[in-house]
């Protein structure tokens, strides 16, 4: 499974997959999109209490292991359904590029997947191995979990209900349950409130 890490000097995106040391893929602007989402991560994996306190979740927050379900349903819409136009606030055009190269090639044959598991989008079960693309799909569905509260989080969720309603698929609570496990509560209703406002 690939995975971000922060470079020394210039923050860098690295590739842990496919080399064995870290391999740059893209830089990281200070102050971007995804340097604030590496950042964020980063933040929630070492919080001793293991507790994530986005505003959406409230004041006593949410279990780390239930933010980061949030955080790869929503990714794994947004890796099938989101536009490049949709995604160029989050990223720079090279990270763009690179996610399109991972959505337009097959899974690869080492992948995590089961080919037995019948799944309606090719890139959803398992992170990609590709960091950018998990990069952009990351730093789009924190937007929407960084939201203040659940009308917020709803308005921000918006263009990609759209997305996923325009493919025929169902949103909420199955449709999204079924890329990413279990929702919190938090995260249900405003995908329930922006899929109701199309």
């Amino acid at each position: 499974m690939a995975r971000l890490c922060r470079g020394a000097a210039a923050g860098l995106v690295h590739d842990a997959v496919t080399t064995p040391w870290p391999r740059p893929v893209t830089a990281l602007a200070p102050g971007e999109a995804l340097e604030e989402a590496q950042y964020l991560i980063n933040a929630a994996l070492a919080a001793p209490d293991r507790v994530v306190l986005w505003p959406l979740y409230g004041p006593g927050g949410v279990p780390l292991r239930a933010a980061l379900r949030d955080v790869k349903s929503l990714g794994a819409l947004v890796l099938n359904h989101a536009t490049p136009g949709d995604l160029h606030p989050v990223a720079p055009d090279e990270a763009l590029e690179r996610l399109e190269r991972y959505r337009a090639n097959p899974l690869s044959p080492r992948s995590q997947r089961d080919p037995h598991t019948r799944r309606s989008d090719v890139h959803s079960y398992y992170a990609p191995d590709d960091a950018a693309a998990t990069a952009v799909a990351i730093t789009a569905a924190l937007r929407i979990l960084r939201a203040a509260n659940v009308p917020a989080a709803a308005r921000a969720a918006r263009w990609l209900t759209e997305r996923v309603a325009a493919s025929g698929r169902a949103l909420c609570p199955a449709g999204v349950v079924s890329v990413g496990g279990t929702l919190s509560p938090v995260l249900e209703a405003a995908c329930a409130a922006a899929g109701s406002r199309r």
